[in-house]
């Protein structure tokens, strides 16, 4: 005996880039640029470790073109839905081979310029765009065809498919100058930093949520999810436009901004956010000869870091009567 087995594996095409442009008849146009990375799973895949035997291998170059194919021939609005359409075409077109499939979707955030148009009035571009690089929209899909596997001799998916999916979004930052504190934490003999009831607070958010079962099979318009959780966590970080929140800890921020989320759309159940710190460090003034503070007693010149940050995470999710 070799006093080892293998245990665990996967093969697929990871950062496959595609763009689809949707002409609409009345000239419009819709872009929507991804990286797409998929893996496959399967009964007998295990050989091509152990055995060298490839036949049951779907070469990662068939995973690349197969992208591009189910974009070109599928009509969809959403990274979701297009990692839905990826991972059931996988099952249907490897019945014997593919039992289980993780897709995973970045998109750029392309947004409408907009400017005047050819009779002076202010409107959306019909087809030229601005990339928001503040922040990637990501969606997560694990699909199961227990059915499919070297049993099913058939042409196609074999039983149910079950799909779990996620959606978020990565290093979204965000940063408020005021009503921002932390004080009265914990001291030891270590502790140096000195309270504040007055302060910068800044993140590079990584938010990831988990849409409800229920909802995946029905028709959503994700994009729509999208906008709405991301408006309303980040209403809850500023506040009133006006007057704003106050915030006493990172922490208490970050669990106000989830359970917003998970009050205002029923079609997730569970979200986690990460929540690093973007520390802005007042600049000594003092050693160049003039004072730190302004007008308001506060100092107004900062050096912005990133490292080391404090690193804040948690998950909120419903608690079975709050649906």
């Amino acid at each position: 005996m070799s006093g080892v087995k293998l245990t665990f594996n996967q093969h697929g095409k990871g950062r496959v880039r595609v763009a689809k442009v949707t002409r609409k008849p009345n000239g419009i146009h819709e872009i929507l640029q991804m990286s797409v990375q998929l893996l496959l799973q399967g009964d007998n895949m295990e050989d091509a470790f152990l055995k060298g035997d490839n036949s049951q291998v779907v070469p990662t170059d068939t995973c690349k073109n197969t992208v591009y194919y189910l974009a070109k021939v599928n009509t969809f609005d959403s990274i979701e839905e297009f990692a839905i359409i990826i991972a059931k075409h996988f099952f249907n077109a490897y019945p014997s081979i593919v039992n289980k499939m993780d897709v995973e979707i970045t998109r750029e955030r392309w947004e409408r310029v907009i400017g005047k148009d050819s009779r002076g009035r202010t409107s959306e571009h019909s087809h030229s765009f601005l990339n928001n690089k503040n922040g990637k929209p990501f969606c997560k899909v694990q699909a199961t065809c227990m059915g499919n596997g070297y049993r099913n001799r058939s042409n196609k998916a074999n039983g149910p498919i079950t799909i779990a999916m996620q959606g978020g979004i990565r290093e979204m930052e965000i940063l408020k100058t005021t009503q921002s504190g932390f004080e009265d934490y914990h001291l030891c003999p270590l502790t140096t930093l000195e309270p504040a009831n007055d302060r910068f607070v800044g993140t590079s958010a990584t938010i990831e949520w988990n849409y409800d079962p229920k909802y995946i099979e029905r028709k959503q318009d994700y994009n729509a999810l999208f906008n709405s959780i991301s408006k309303v966590m980040i209403a809850e970080f500023v506040g009133p436009t006006d007057v704003g929140v106050y915030s006493p800890s990172v922490q208490q921020t970050l669990y106000d901004m989830g359970k917003a989320a998970l009050q205002a759309q029923p079609t997730i159940n569970k979200i986690t956010l990460y929540m690093p710190n973007l520390h802005y460090l007042a600049f000594p003034m003092e050693k160049l000869g003039v004072g730190s503070a302004d007008r308001t007693g506060l100092p107004d010149v900062f050096y912005p870091i990133d490292e080391p940050h404090g690193m804040i995470k948690a998950t909120v999710e419903r608690n079975g009567r709050s649906r």
